[in-house]
């Protein structure tokens, strides 16, 4: 796919002040009739020289995501004010976005999770040229240093945790309490091996007695900054029917599956579902300079991205 260079709708809002308030300035980035958003917490959007924002933008508005919902995956420059529109994918939803991602340092190119011939992959994209398949998994978070990758079970957070997985794929354990097939697969980057370190089973004989019975997903998987460690969430509901009474409690281990502990936490770390896609601003984050701060929002029709220069 070949880009498309889309206008966007680029608008300055106009900082306050007075005696008592004082706000910075911000920049509106978004497309007549789409939402626009950057994806989860945990992806840089902002791009190495910091001229770029990471970019979704689909007409799937205000609703649950569908199995054939397509969004758009580009990023929209700082400076020009438009979007280029790199490549599109079904494996995608509102909280995580496709896992859209800068692609180590090499200038424009992207990658993200996608379906090719019916599998899904993970994918780099760069500026002119067609999609690469990089390995046939969806990823959560890839190391530092783009040699690993952290795999999970998209399809079963569908629809344990509706908004947080990928409609699109089919869950194939979704009868399975405790799925032996599921857990932290570990991909290598340069051949596309995949290997299943720590699977689910490992993490339920952490848990108390109680839980053991329970409905079993992973979340939020990350490499540690050094890569030598990750981190999960594991949670648990009593059953298919009852997903929003869950449990969750925080496992990290070593990058090879060993020496993996439980981290209780307190409450419920996040909640799982909201009425509707307009609740909220989504996903505040730095970017890589350290002035503005990018977020996502409905403040003025639809989800548009907000660029707030806190330096100036």
């Amino acid at each position: 796919m070949k880009a498309r260079v889309l206008p966007l709708l680029s608008s300055s809002i106009r900082p306050l002040t007075g005696s008592r308030v004082s706000r910075p300035p911000i920049v509106r980035f978004g497309i007549a009739g789409k939402a626009c958003f950057v994806g989860g917490y945990h992806v840089q959007p902002g791009s190495s020289d910091s001229d770029a924002i990471l970019t979704y933008v689909t007409g799937a508005s205000l609703r649950e995501v569908k199995s054939d919902d397509k969004v758009s995956l580009g990023y929209c420059r700082r400076d020009g004010g438009y979007f280029v529109n790199l490549a599109t994918t079904t494996l995608w939803c509102w909280q995580l976005g496709a896992r859209l991602r800068w692609w180590t340092s090499e200038g424009r190119a992207l990658a993200f999770d996608a379906i090719v011939g019916g599998v899904p992959t993970f994918c780099v994209v760069r500026q002119g040229a067609e999609p690469v398949r990089l390995c046939e998994r969806s990823l959560f978070d890839v190391r530092a240093d783009a040699r690993m990758g952290i795999a999970l079970t998209f399809c079963r957070r569908a629809w344990a945790r509706p908004g947080y997985g990928y409609p699109a794929l089919e869950d194939p354990s979704a009868d399975e309490a405790l799925p032996q097939r599921d857990g932290v697969t570990l991909v290598d980057m340069q051949s596309g091996l995949a290997e299943l370190v720590c699977p689910m089973s490992d993490f339920a004989r952490l848990l108390i007695d109680g839980d053991r019975d329970a409905v079993h997903q992973i979340d939020a998987a990350s490499f540690s900054p050094k890569g030598t460690r990750f981190s999960v969430l594991c949670k648990r509901i009593p059953s298919q029917g009852d997903i929003h009474n869950w449990q969750v409690e925080a496992i990290i281990g070593e990058a090879d599956g060993s020496g993996i502990r439980r981290v209780p936490l307190l409450g419920r770390a996040s909640p799982y579902r909201r009425p509707d896609e307009r609740r909220r601003d989504l996903h505040p984050r730095w970017s890589r300079d350290g002035r503005p701060v990018v977020i996502s929002s409905p403040y003025k029709g639809p989800r548009a991205i907000y660029d707030v220069d806190l330096a100036a």
